[in-house]
């Protein structure tokens, strides 16, 4: 009898889709990182975790294959859902991460609308 998950392949795909709209960037949808990132929203999971999910990684294999079809021009908004935000960082800390990550993604987009 095999053990149970740790974690719902739903919630594996959320955060999996959480990281790359924060993110953005497909060459950083790595196993590695999207352990880093759930674990600074106090979920305990690992990389092996997603990567031995063969829905999980479909999902990332999908985002990658969008983002190479959309273009690097590609531009979108994505407004901030403040209840969820506090919701899922619960600590100073917590919250304090979240919004140096918000912080960076907003300078990258600056930087790519400046270059274009």
């Amino acid at each position: 009898m095999a053990r149970p998950r740790k974690i719902e392949t739903d919630e594996m795909i959320r955060i999996v889709e959480s990281y790359y709209e924060s993110n953005g960037d497909p060459g950083k949808l790595k196993y590695s990182l999207l352990e880093k990132y759930a674990t600074s929203m106090g979920i305990d999971v690992k990389a092996y975790d997603f990567k031995r999910n063969p829905e999980v990684r479909r999902r990332m294999e999908e985002l990658r294959g969008s983002a190479a079809t959309a273009g690097l021009a590609a531009i979108a908004y994505k407004s901030i859902d403040v209840d969820a935000l506090l919701n899922r960082n619960y600590t100073k800390e917590m919250l304090k991460n979240s919004i140096i990550e918000l912080d960076e993604t907003w300078r990258r987009v600056y930087e790519r609308a400046a270059n274009l």
